[in-house]
């Protein structure tokens, strides 16, 4: 065989190994990191379920349940469903922060929910930012609300 046909038929040879590869391997490997995620997004959406359960019986457990969220989440944050559960940890935040009394930093944690909510435009999490805000200006003793 001439120096020609022998790297045609290698290249041939590379281009079938690399289409099986993508074809029957790399669907697998992507089907195991999307189930990974997924439950690692179920676990943290427990997470949160829980301390927002026991966020009035017991603030501090909630708390820190809201900030494992959000350390496990922070680095990785780039898709819609993590920005959600980071701005419902912040929202959850926002709202042991006003039942303590912060108000001032009751308004900073919320301010950080929306700005999550809005950059992806997630309409729940925007929705509980905006309650969370009004709540803690109704709280707040120096605001009076107009009825």
């Amino acid at each position: 065989m001439t120096r020609k046909v022998k790297i045609f038929v290698l290249i041939i040879i590379l281009v079938v190994v690399a289409t099986l590869f993508h074809l029957l391997i790399l669907p697998k490997i992507k089907f195991r990191q999307t189930s990974d995620e997924s439950a690692e997004f179920d676990k943290l959406s427990k997470l949160i379920d829980i301390a927002d359960s026991v966020r009035n019986s017991s603030p501090d457990s909630a708390m820190a349940d809201y900030k494992k969220v959000i350390a496990s989440l922070q680095s990785s944050a780039n898709e819609k469903t993590k920005m959600h559960l980071i701005a419902k940890s912040y929202v959850g935040i926002a709202n042991i922060n006003s039942e303590a009394g912060d108000y001032k930093l009751a308004l900073n944690n919320d301010s950080i929910s929306m700005a999550y909510a809005t950059e992806f435009d997630d309409k729940q999490a925007q929705a509980k930012a905006t309650v969370m805000r009004g709540t803690t200006l109704y709280r707040k003793p120096s605001v009076n609300p107009v009825f």
